[in-house]
């Protein structure tokens, strides 16, 4: 069964018409009862 992603932020590149040099995003990933972490993580 697939658990939800939720994107919270995501900064990348200094103006819209350029190829980022780096990203920084924050976000939550579900984990499954019984599911461990490292799995998730993996």
């Amino acid at each position: 069964m697939p658990w939800p992603i939720v994107i919270g932020r995501v900064r990348a590149g200094n103006w819209a018409s350029n190829v980022a040099g780096s990203l920084d995003a924050a976000f939550r990933a579900g984990v499954a009862p019984g599911e461990s972490l490292a799995a998730v993580e993996s």
